[in-house]
C-alpha cells in the first residue's frame, strides 16, 4: 500500500477535521483529509486531495506575517496555531482554528534525511466567543468578523 492510501485509511478513522500534506511535493498539497473536515468545508475529497491549504482562504485577505508562519511550518515542520478565514464550498465563510505541525514518519533510504508530512488540526471557531480564544487569536478574529 502506497503512502497516500495509508493516509487516507488513517484519516478516514478520526474523528475531526483534520488534514495531511506532503511538503516535499510541489505547492505541499494535501495527500488526506478525515471526513470530518470534508462535512466542515463541505468540499468533496476529489477537491481537497492535490490542493493546498490556501485553497480555502482564496480572495481573503491573509496578512504576510500569518503567511510567513504557514510557509515555515511548511518548511521546517515548526508549530504553528492560528485562525484563518476560509470559505466552504457553498460559499459561506468561516473561521478556522487551525494546528499545523511536522510530523516525522522516517528517514529516506536514500539521503538519510528525515521524511515528514504536515498535519493540520482544524476547528470552525465561527460561533465562538473572542473571550474564550487565546489572545493573539480573539485579536484575529475579531480583525475578520
Amino acid at each position: 500500500m502506497d503512502l497516500d492510501s495509508l493516509i487516507a485509511k488513517a484519516l478516514d478513522e478520526i474523528p475531526f477535521p483534520a488534514t495531511v500534506a506532503d511538503p516535499e511535493r510541489e505547492d505541499c498539497p494535501f495527500i488526506g483529509s478525515s471526513p470530518d473536515f470534508l462535512d466542515m468545508t463541505l468540499y468533496p475529497r476529489s477537491t481537497v486531495l492535490g490542493r493546498n491549504f490556501c485553497f480555502l482562504s482564496e480572495n481573503f485577505n491573509l496578512s504576510s506575517a500569518l503567511r510567513a508562519k504557514m510557509r515555515s511550518t511548511i518548511r521546517t515542520g515548526k508549530h504553528f496555531n492560528g485562525i484563518l478565514e476560509n470559505r466552504r464550498a457553498d460559499g459561506t465563510r468561516f473561521l478556522d482554528r487551525m494546528d499545523l505541525r511536522g510530523l516525522k514518519i522516517g528517514k529516506c533510504s536514500k539521503t538519510g534525511e528525515d521524511k515528514w508530512l504536515v498535519i493540520a488540526i482544524h476547528g470552525d471557531v465561527s460561533n465562538q466567543d473572542a473571550s474564550q480564544l487565546p489572545v493573539e487569536q480573539a485579536e484575529r478574529m475579531n480583525q475578520v468578523a
